[in-house]
Parts: structure tokens; C-alpha cells; sequence
């Protein structure tokens, strides 16, 4: 329940602040969320960079799917950011050659929605929503095994 109500609220923050014109969500360069309930988690430092970024890819592989499919895209790019196979940025990530699509069929450069901002915002503050081992999203099954699939993309690890 507590983990369905911050998501509502990390999607309302991201709504409201998209809805104003003003996709950013921090005015310094770098923004430190802390809960005195739960410790800081490394997705809860980042940049503004970062969230544009992420906004930007979530946009660009997922962006008229549901919440569930966006939060799933940004999930897999911070797995990927964790995992030393991978570059340690988000932008790292997502610009790694032949990873993602979007970044060179031009569904990067399309403007997010404000569904788009929220999911992005929502990663940043409470991390990757699946397994750390899932860094694997395609229309098709790779690495060795399928987590989960859903109606667009498998996740494997």
C-alpha cells in the first residue's frame, strides 16, 4: 500500500510539474531525495541531465504505452547503469552504440508527455522497479532468461 501511494505521488508530482511547463524538478545541478524512514538509494542522486535523459528515452521506446510499460524502460536503463557491463550514466546508457532505438530513428528528439516526466521522476526518486539483473528490454527474448512479458517488450537478464 505504502509503495502504491508513493507511486501515485512521484506520478502527481511529475503531472504537476510537467502541467506548468516546467519539466524540471530540481534548480540545482544536482538533487538529493531523503526519506528518514528508508536509506537513500542510489537512484535518489541525480542530475537534471539524468532526468532529461530518462524522460528522453522513456519518450522515445514507450511513450503511448501505460505506466507499467514506461517504468519498466527506465528500469532496465538504471539496471544498466548498476551493472559493469554497462557505462556508469544514464546518458551513457542510453547512447551506448546500437543499444536503443530511439536514439538514432529520431523518437529520442520527440517531446515527452507529462506521463513521460512523471515515470522518469518516479525512477530517479525510488529506483529501478524491476530485479537488478533484468538489463534486457527488446520485441524479442535475449540474455538468458524472460523475467516478465508484457504486450510490447520482453525484460530478460
Amino acid at each position: 500500500m505504502e509503495r502504491m501511494l508513493r507511486t501515485l505521488l512521484g506520478l502527481a508530482l511529475g503531472l504537476i510539474i510537467a502541467a506548468a511547463g516546467c519539466p524540471l524538478v530540481c534548480f540545482a545541478d544536482v538533487v538529493q531525495i531523503t526519506d528518514e524512514s528508508e536509506p537513500a538509494t542510489p537512484a535518489a542522486l541525480y542530475t537534471q541531465e539524468d532526468l532529461e535523459v530518462l524522460a528522453h528515452v522513456i519518450c522515445g521506446e514507450a511513450q503511448c504505452y501505460d505506466d507499467q510499460e514506461q517504468l519498466y524502460v527506465g528500469s532496465v536503463v538504471l539496471n544498466r547503469v548498476a551493472d559493469p557491463r554497462y557505462p556508469n550514466t544514464i546518458k551513457g546508457v542510453v547512447f551506448q552504440k546500437g543499444q536503443y532505438a530511439c536514439t538514432w530513428d529520431g523518437n529520442y528528439n520527440r517531446t515527452p508527455t507529462a506521463r513521460n516526466w512523471a515515470n522518469a521522476t518516479y525512477l530517479l526518486t525510488y529506483g529501478s522497479q524491476l530485479p537488478a539483473n533484468v538489463v534486457y528490454q527488446s520485441g524479442r527474448r535475449q540474455g538468458k532468461g524472460v523475467y516478465v512479458k508484457t504486450l510490447r517488450h520482453y525484460y530478460c537478464y
